[in-house]
C-alpha cells in the first residue's frame, strides 16, 4: 500500500502503545506486539490500511531511517535543529523507547549469566568437593586460610567492587526516569487515539444522518 504522513502517524503512535521494543529482538512476544499494531491500524476506517506484521516493521524502519538522515543533514546544514513536526516526536519517542528497552535487556541478561555463572561454579565445587579425599580437603582448606592472610588489597578491590554497584545505580535510575517519561507518553496517545476514534465516529453519525436526509428529499420529489 502507499503510505502518507496521516498514516505514518498513527503506525507511530500504535508503536509506542503496544510497546515491541521492551521484548527482545526475534522473541515470540515482539511478534506478537507488531502483529497487534498491524491489526489495530486494519481496523482503521479512515484513513484506510491493508498491512501485516512485516508491513508495519519494514515502514518503520523506513520512516526512521529517513528521520535520522534528515535530521543530521539539517543539523550540519544549519547547526540547529529544525521545528520538529508532531510525526518527528513520535519517532524520537519510539527510538528514546527503544533505547531504554534495549539497556534493561541487555541488563538483565548480564545478571541472568552472572547468576548463571554463580550457580554452575557452586555446583561444580559441591561435586570437586565430594570427590576429594580428606587429606586434598585438608590441605586445600590449609591453602584457603593461608590465601586469606595474605589479602593485602582487600580494601582496594572492595572499593573497586563498590565504584562498579553504584554504576550500575546510576544507570538503573536513568532507566526508570526513560520508562517514567515513555508512560506519560503513552497515556497521552491514548488519550489523543480515543478522541480520534470519536471524532470518527462522529463524523459517520454525521454523514449517515446527511444520507437519510437526502433519500427523505428525493422521496418527496417523487
Amino acid at each position: 500500500m502507499a503510505w502518507n504522513e496521516e498514516q505514518d502517524l498513527l503506525l507511530c503512535r500504535e508503536i509506542l502503545i503496544s510497546q515491541p521494543y521492551k521484548f527482545p529482538f526475534g522473541s515470540r512476544e515482539r511478534g506478537h506486539c507488531w502483529s497487534e499494531v498491524a491489526n489495530r491500524l486494519n481496523e482503521c476506517h479512515q484513513p484506510r490500511f491493508t498491512v501485516d506484521q512485516r508491513a508495519v516493521r519494514e515502514r518503520y524502519a523506513k520512516i526512521e531511517k529517513y528521520f535520522k538522515n534528515r535530521m543530521a543533514k539539517e543539523e550540519r546544514a544549519s547547526g540547529i535543529n529544525a521545528k520538529e513536526s508532531e510525526l518527528d516526536q513520535a519517532i524520537q519517542d519510539i527510538m528514546g523507547m527503544a533505547e531504554a528497552a534495549e539497556e534493561e535487556i541487555t541488563q538483565k541478561a548480564a545478571e541472568n549469566k552472572n547468576s548463571r555463572d554463580k550457580d554452575r561454579l557452586t555446583a561444580e565445587d559441591v561435586r570437586k568437593r565430594s570427590m576429594e579425599r580428606l587429606s586434598e580437603t585438608q590441605e586445600r582448606e590449609k591453602f584457603e586460610n593461608e590465601t586469606k592472610k595474605r589479602r593485602s588489597n582487600a580494601d582496594t578491590l572492595e572499593f573497586l567492587r563498590e565504584k562498579v554497584e553504584k554504576k550500575f545505580e546510576m544507570k538503573g535510575e536513568d532507566l526508570e526516569l526513560k520508562k517514567r517519561e515513555i508512560e506519560t507518553r503513552l497515556k497521552e496517545l491514548e488519550y489523543e487515539r480515543e478522541r480520534y476514534r470519536l471524532e470518527r465516529e462522529r463524523e459517520r453519525e454525521r454523514g449517515k444522518k446527511r444520507g437519510e436526509k437526502r433519500k427523505k428529499r428525493m422521496r418527496k420529489l417523487l
